[in-house]
């Protein structure tokens, strides 16, 4: 993981100030002002950007992965939590927003984590954030503020209680926790929720960049889903950077059968790590035999 170290801003708007005139992207790349952010990536690089965004705006930034230029992308005034995901469109990222909102009565970010351009281009996006609104549920703000055994009790709990209310806040925690440990049980408990929530949110958690995570995602996908996973595992078995993971998905595969899995094994056959390439041979055999 890439943590990147918030820099002192060195920008300034005093010249801007003494001629009067207001503060244009001509004199800086970023500007926040009442609120609004105003970047231009044809003066800045986009970590760069990101660096005095936070700064300027005082929130904790994460970045996991290269950031790519985007030379040609421009946010004129818009509202920080919109502009931010403007800024940022392709890419995966999390983003906190205080319940209080701040001073002007706009969402006040607290937190962002970027975690990379967006693996698989089918994958489900999540309903954007507005940016009059938190991104998190009540529900959610008090199972965080849990310890990380009060958090795996609340799961349980969860999971047995096995209703619409449950798999929503499922949901949130499979996404939004920060402990892998809590991420993959929650993955889990989704695997016995109603179908079409579990689906939403198992599919956004083979994005996790925890790859145990990933692994737990398309155990309960499959068992949620059955033959109608074998798209994501198929993407999964040839994409994913975890060899762990393509192992997985190959062997998943081969308990649901069909043209559909012999094509993920044929594909895993010419996978760079041999653990790969064996699971897939060993599925090939298997299918030819029944």
């Amino acid at each position: 993981m890439l943590r990147i170290r918030l820099q002192t801003a060195t920008l300034t708007l005093l010249a801007a100030l003494i001629g009067g005139a207001p503060a244009a992207l001509a004199n800086q790349a970023v500007l926040i002002e009442d609120g609004r952010l105003s970047v231009d990536l044809a003066e800045t690089s986009l970590e760069a950007a990101l660096n005095d965004i936070a700064e300027q705006a005082g929130f904790s930034l994460e970045v996991h992965g290269p950031l790519e230029s985007l030379r040609q992308r421009r946010v004129e005034a818009l509202p920080l939590a919109e502009g931010l995901r403007h800024l940022l469109d392709g890419y995966d990222l999390i983003m906190r927003l205080s319940p209080k909102g701040g001073p002007d009565g706009s969402a006040q970010v607290t937190d962002l984590v970027v975690l990379g351009r967006k693996a698989l281009a089918a994958a489900v996006v999540p309903a954007p954030v507005t940016s009059d609104a938190p991104t998190t549920s009540p529900a959610y703000q008090d199972f965080a503020a849990g310890t990380k055994r009060q958090r795996l009790s609340g799961i349980g709990d969860l999971d047995r209680q096995g209703d619409r209310a449950a798999a929503r806040l499922l949901r949130e925690i499979v996404t939004l926790d920060p402990d892998p440990g809590i991420r993959i049980n929650a993955a889990a408990a989704l695997s016995r929720a109603p179908r079409r929530i579990a689906g939403i949110a198992l599919t956004a958690a083979l994005d996790d960049p925890e790859a145990r995570v990933r692994i737990q995602a398309i155990r309960s996908l499959r068992a949620v889903q059955g033959r109608r996973a074998l798209r994501r595992l198929q993407e999964l078995a040839v994409h994913d950077n975890d060899p762990e993971v393509r192992r997985m998905a190959v062997h998943l595969s081969a308990s649901l059968g069909g043209q559909a899995a012999t094509r993920i094994f044929e594909s895993a056959l010419t996978d760079p790590t041999q653990d790969v390439r064996d699971a897939a041979a060993a599925a090939l055999r298997e299918s030819a035999l029944n």
